[in-house]
């Protein structure tokens, strides 16, 4: 019986998050709080089946194996544990049915090395192992789901939609009450009116099992939507069970009735709606369904005029399409510009750049002439030109054939190609592009929904995606299962935003050959280096640069330009299963900068260089608020080690002008150095580095100079550069917000008041334009004024989101007491975004970001004032952090 690729999880995800909460251990004992026992089991293993991943008693999971659906119980071992005082206790776990609380069932002690049973349901099973301390002060949860796979293929449930409403007591179809289906019959007759001409069908089906509708997959929480002809129509659903051992076929045949005298002169509905370019929607509705309407469509830049084909569903009936406008008196709808649209053709209908071409279809009109609107299309015509893309192939080819101003939309979840010359554009690269955009019209390539994945062939060989064009801007995609991820060769401003790379061989993404001004944010990289041995330079998450042995310039010249230069690169997640380091920056490189990141080198191997997880060649190197995590026992001389890379015939220091500062180290207790520096590299600066381990801050070579004082920044509009943020004492109005999401502002001089508000102003050097950043592990900040360091920026309401529209001003919060110091409103996530402009997200709620507007609320000035509203990536919420001279 063939085992069906799934992933798991999903029905377990509030219980998961519930428990993370509870227990606050995370995925890793290392780096947690200091126990008093070592409560870590020696081994946990199951008789059913091998855990992926593989057992580490360092590793809480989640361990997950899959049985088939005959294996009704399992009996699971646990070694003994490492401190003979700890006891263990196992447990099922789930959540009760309003998902708000844990259930805890088939509770048992454990002796080590005495199996232990228990019974399983159909699905997801979770088990919790709980080594504790007795009294269970101090606990330890070990997690393992086991999924039974499910033989069941039945309808279960049948909700049909066909557009009546549901409290008028009026049933159009005979099924629409639910008695009338039962799941042993397989076959319906149900009879239609004329004037029902779509039904929506959502049949619900037994756990896990797959449904097809007229042999198109189906979403089985959704409806599937299907036209009606007159006669007969068949609707088939077929149920796979997830293990595929029983399928079932179930048939509804719906009879839609002729038309009636008096619907042939009444219904005002169309067969049929197209559009000769962008695609019909209706929420998440796609294409034309005859009782529906209102619809929406994306056009693209070149689309200056569309051809509109509509057809009645009685025919000879005159259309007529227009633009709708608002009659500002009364707020009645009207048509202008009303064009017919002839039978079996199509009317032109010009459609300018944006989101305002609305039209109306007419079928019908008033007894004194005018037109009733019976549809509308919203049509949005793009800035870009949007290539949609399914398979390899047709990505390979977008990619090559690429032109400024090009939205390359994947709209499939994994591709696959060659790596080729003939294939891709260059040997050993699976997908491959040189194709360079413009400052004003760059090249966007992005999947359509959540993440796509391009997939490589092996972990040994070729790159899955290399760029040597400029202007691209990169999103939401997937690299994996192949030598290398990403690859920018000669590739200067572009943006790489939400990026996965997992799952390679030898190196996660690197630059080389004079790439510069590239701007990297929300790049994650784990599971790399399987294929890096010692000493072979490989197995790194990221890369800067090449070895001057790879130079032009070199004694043997190489292939590439040395510089890889002036490239920002923010909220990094690195590790963990890195095997080298996970940052290198080669000579040659000038002022990069690595900020805002995660680093977790507890995964380091052998083919680290300098058995360090940062390596810095490069001049002027920046490595500022970033987290740094590491385990005792794993390799690592130094955190950061800064070294000379010049050779006998390349004699210009490297190295030079270093910048570490405002980091956070956790070794877990090691005596690791956080820089290790030779004095031949210059001055490497250093200041504000710190280890929440309580181990000692340890710095090694001539070269370190700890009188840097970490910079005070000025934090710069950026949709206006002479405009900075400041406190200022000012008096406003008060300020509301009605049921609406409006902006409310009193007009009574009685109601001012003074406060202490973050306003933009222009800009100068005052230390009330001041801001020290204040690093915290995660990667969160605190922004704090340098005129009063007991002011910090937080929302006005405490943290207290409660409009879409936005919350009160953003004001200074004076420091109460160390307790308050740790409230997550207080914090916030910097976030990269193009062009060297930063976003703040509040850390309470990271819905919601700092933004600027004028609200009218002061009494004393013009200038925008700060708060904060749900992120929307808007011009308004930009910002520039500008060092202070």
């Amino acid at each position: 019986m063939p085992m069906l690729k799934r992933s798991i999880f999903l029905s377990l995800a509030a219980v998961l998050a519930f428990s993370l909460v509870a227990c606050d251990s995370g995925n890793s004992l290392r780096g947690s709080t200091e126990v008093e026992l070592d409560l870590r089991v020696s081994n946990l293993s199951a008789d059913a089946a091998d855990f992926s991943p593989a057992f580490d008693p360092d590793q809480t999971g989640l361990y997950t194996f899959e049985v088939t659906n005959d294996v009704e119980s399992v009996v699971f071992t646990v070694g003994a544990p490492l401190d003979d005082n700890a006891e263990i206790l196992a447990f099922r776990q789930s959540t009760a049915s309003d998902q708000n609380r844990l259930v805890i069932t088939q509770e048992q002690n454990v002796t080590s090395g005495t199996p232990v049973t228990f019974t399983l349901d159909v699905g997801d099973n979770l088990f919790v192992f709980r080594s504790h301390n007795g009294d269970q002060t101090q606990l330890l949860e070990y997690k393992v789901v086991v999924h039974r796979l499910s033989s069941e293929a039945r309808i279960l449930s049948v909700a049909i939609d066909d557009f009546t409403p549901q409290d008028d007591g009026q049933l159009i179809l005979t099924f629409d009450d639910p008695e009338n289906f039962d799941p042993d019959i397989t076959t319906y007759q149900i009879t239609a009116p004329f004037s029902l001409c779509t039904v929506g069908i959502q049949p619900g089906i037994s756990t896990d099992a797959s449904l097809m509708i007229n042999g198109n997959a189906a979403v089985t929480d959704d409806f599937t939507y299907i036209d009606l002809v007159e006669g007969l129509n068949v609707i088939e659903a077929l149920v796979v069970s997830e293990d595929e051992s029983e399928s079932r076929l179930y048939t509804f045949n719906i009879t839609r009735s002729p038309p009636t005298d008096s619907e042939m002169d009444s219904v005002n509905s169309l067969a049929a709606l197209s559009l000769d370019s962008g695609r019909l929607a209706s929420g998440n509705v796609d294409g034309f369904r005859c009782l529906i309407a209102s619809y929406t469509a994306r056009v693209n830049s070149s689309a200056a005029n569309v051809e509109l084909s509509a057809i009645p569903v009685i025919a000879g009936r005159t259309v007529r399409v227009g633009n709708i406008v608002e009659n500002e008196e009364d707020t009645t709808l009207s048509l202008e510009n009303l064009v017919d649209v002839p039978a079996g053709g199509s009317a032109n209908l010009a459609v300018e750049t944006g989101s305002d071409n609305i039209f109306g279809i007419s079928l019908n009109e008033t007894d004194d002439g005018t037109p009733i609107i019976h549809y509308t299309i919203a049509i949005t015509r793009s800035e870009t030109e949007w290539i949609e893309v399914e398979t390899g192939a047709e990505l390979q080819a977008a990619l090559q054939n690429a032109q400024p101003n090009q939205e390359i939309v994947l709209l499939s979840d994994n591709y696959s190609a060659e790596a080729s010359l003939a294939a891709s554009g260059k040997e050993g690269v699976h997908f491959y592009t040189n194709a360079s955009g413009t400052a004003e019209t760059p090249i966007i390539l992005r999947s359509a929904g959540a993440v796509s994945v391009l997939e490589g062939s092996a972990l040994d060989q070729n790159t899955v995606l290399e760029l040597e064009g400029s202007h691209w801007d990169i999103s939401r995609l997937e690299l994996s299962n192949a030598a290398k991820g990403l690859v920018l060769n000669s590739a200067d401003n572009n943006v790489i935003n939400t990026l996965i790379i997992t799952d390679v061989g030898q190196r996660g993404f690197e630059l080389i050959n004079g790439s510069d001004n590239n701007n990297f944010a929300r790049v994650f990289v784990l599971d790399i280096g399987s294929e890096a041995g010692a000493g072979e330079d490989l197995g790194e998450a990221m890369v800067i640069g090449s070895d001057d042995e790879q130079w032009i310039g070199a004694p043997t010249p190489g292939p590439y330009e040395a510089s890889n230069s002036d490239n920002i690169f923010s909220n990094l997640i690195l590790g963990p299963n890195v095997q080298g380091e996970l940052i290198d920056v080669k000579e040659g490189s000038e002022r990069n900068i690595v900020q805002y990141s995660t680093l977790d080198s507890r995964d380091i191997s052998e083919a680290a260089e300098l058995d360090s997880a940062v390596v810095i060649k490069g001049n002027d190197t920046q490595f500022s608020y970033n987290t740094l995590i590491h385990s005792g026992d794993a390799v690592l001389n130094a955190a950061i080690s800064v070294v000379d890379g010049r050779a006998a015939w390349n004699t210009q220091e490297w190295a030079q002008g270093t910048l570490i500062f405002d980091n956070i180290f956790d070794f877990d207790g090691a005596g690791i150095d956080l820089v290790s520096a030779s004095a031949e590299v210059g001055a490497v600066q250093v200041d504000d580095n710190v280890r929440d381990d309580g181990g000692a801050e340890s710095f090694v070579g001539g070269a370190i100079d700890q009188s840097y004082v970490s910079p005070l920044y000025q934090i710069q509009l950026a949709s206006d550069a002479s405009k900075c943020l400041q406190i200022e004492n000012v008096d406003f109005l008060e300020v509301t917000i009605d049921s609406e999401g409006n902006i409310v502002v009193a007009d009574d001089p009685a109601l001012l008041r003074t406060s202490e508000l973050v306003l933009a102003v222009d800009c100068a050097n005052v230390t009330s334009q001041h801001w020290d950043i204040i690093n915290d592990r995660g990667a969160t900040t605190l922004l704090r004024s340098a005129a009063n360091i007991e002011d910090k920026i937080a929302p006005q309401d405490g943290g207290n989101f409660t409009s879409s529209q936005g919350t009160g001003l953003v004001v200074p919060f004076e420091d109460l007491g160390s307790g308050l110091d740790e409230s997550f409103f207080l914090r916030w996530t910097i976030n990269g975004y193009s062009e060297r402009q930063v976003y703040f997200l509040n850390r309470f709620n990271p819905s919601w970001a700092m933004t600027m507007d004028n609200l009218g609320v002061s009494a004393d000035t013009e200038s925008d004032a700060a708060f904060v509203r749900i992120n929307a990536l808007a011009e308004e919420q930009r910002f520039r952090l500008v060092p202070v001279e």
